[in-house]
């Protein structure tokens, strides 16, 4: 009833929130049932009685968990941020008032298979303009959750129940999660999803040579089509290759992601797009922020100086020789260690190698260390110990989500980005610290 109450004081109630809010007042009126009058024998009925793999009180928070985030989407679905007021939205209406044909046409800055989807939607539904944009993304956050689970569940195999329900509650109601697709209608939990199947596919491969690395490899080529910041996943696999056993990995796989990537461009070929257009389009994206330093990413470069200053060509080509220095001088110490990179460390050398892409690499947004994030809440319920790095993480980037979402209300001062900078480098410090410390690097395993 509060949420009822909520939602009218804000505007009318709509039927979907209406059905929403009786759902978890039905939820929560139902454990109150259960728990008030039946007493010890109910309690038993519930936590003992199965439905497949799960209890009846494990399916009760199941539907609990999702019916609280649905509701939060429906509530966050309405904000219209500058994104979608001056490019998503007009891209919608440009394709709608061409049809079909706009498969062809360049519109918009997304990769082929994307716009794809955008086309298909636009054109062959009458859903509303915003619906087009987030309907997707937030789909998305589940599949994502459901790939936290099975990650999750493939390095902890002895796991409870309730923390497998856990990790899936820390993703799709995790206000990262929810405010990425539902209020900004960005497509990161997406190529996100694909680069946690290819992190699972890998895990897999070393733990069971019968197992076809072919699969990662498909599926970090599924997630670089959707968007070019699947890139910074590109380093694990060359690690993996350089890691695994000549028969499992090869170079040569790596020729699957060009092969996606025109594959997926096939329907905008038919309709007469140019191979060119098709494929520059990742190199005009790089071209679009490249006069900042940082966009509203407290990373090394809000350290040394303002953030917000112009890239210069030196301070490209010097952010790129300290990554590569960086991820050269971890990779050669890990493989030096000869243990095995698979399960949780694999998850554990994947984060950390996002996170220092986005922190010495210029030009970088707030969602570009995304996927990265997601891998730390996982590491987290693997390793209690590092609970705190990883909220320090998320919090940071949500203090920049804010910045923009609030449309001038909050501002991140220019030592705010400083801290925010500071509190990255003492995680990826952790993340080493977790790396290469015997006894941290055991309980990685």
């Amino acid at each position: 009833m509060l949420l009822m109450i909520i939602w009218g004081i804000n505007g009318n109630l709509s039927v979907s929130r209406t059905v929403a809010a009786i759902a978890v007042m039905a939820i929560v009126a139902g454990l109150i049932l259960f728990f008030d009058k039946a007493g010890e024998k109910t309690v038993c009925a519930i936590t003992d009685t199965r439905i497949g793999r799960f209890t009846i009180l494990d399916l009760i928070f199941i539907l609990a968990i999702i019916a609280l985030s649905v509701i939060a989407r429906i509530k966050l679905i309405y904000i219209e941020t500058i994104d979608y007021i001056v490019f998503y939205g007009r891209w919608v209406e440009q394709i709608r008032s061409i049809g079909w044909h706009a498969l062809g046409c360049n519109i918009g800055d997304y990769s082929p298979l994307y716009t794809s989807i955008m086309v298909v939607l636009s054109v062959a539904t009458a859903l509303p303009k915003m619906l087009i944009v987030k309907l997707i993304p937030m789909i998305f956050d589940y599949v994502m959750g459901n790939v936290c689970v099975a990650i999750y569940k493939h390095c902890n195999p002895q796991a409870d129940m309730w923390k497998k329900i856990l990790v899936f509650a820390l993703v799709v109601l995790n206000p990262l999660v929810m405010l990425n697709s539902a209020a900004w209608g960005q497509c990161d939990g997406i190529y996100t999803t694909f680069l946690l199947l290819t992190l699972l596919a890998l895990m897999k491969t070393f733990k069971d040579e019968k197992y076809s690395s072919t699969v990662a490899f498909v599926f970090f080529a599924i997630a670089f089509a959707f968007k070019l910041q699947a890139i910074f996943f590109l380093p694990v696999m060359i690690l993996c290759v350089f890691a695994g056993k000549r028969k499992t990995f090869s170079f040569s796989q790596f020729v699957y992601i060009p092969v996606v990537y025109l594959l997926t461009s096939i329907p905008m070929l038919a309709a007469g797009r140019s191979l060119k257009d098709t494929v520059m389009v990742y190199f005009a994206q790089t071209g679009e922020y490249t006069h900042k330093l940082s966009m509203r990413y407290g990373n090394f470069y809000s350290i040394i100086g303002n953030g917000e200053n112009n890239l210069t060509e030196e301070f490209f080509f010097m952010g790129v020789a300290i990554t590569v220095a960086f991820l050269g001088v971890l990779y050669y110490a890990v493989l030096r260690q000869k243990a095995e990179i698979a399960g949780k460390r694999l998850i554990l050398v994947a984060a950390l190698t996002i996170f220092i892409v986005a922190f010495f690499m210029p030009s970088m947004h707030e969602r570009y260390a995304f996927a990265g994030e997601m891998m730390l809440i996982m590491y987290a319920m693997s390793d209690r110990k590092f609970v705190v790095p990883a909220a320090a993480a998320l919090i940071c980037t949500l203090l920049s989500y804010a910045e923009y979402l609030s449309n001038g209300y909050f501002i991140i001062s220019q030592a705010g980005f400083v801290v925010t900078a500071v509190v990255r480098l003492a995680v990826i410090a952790a993340l080493m610290y977790r790396c290469f410390n015997k006894e941290a690097a055991d309980t990685a395993k």
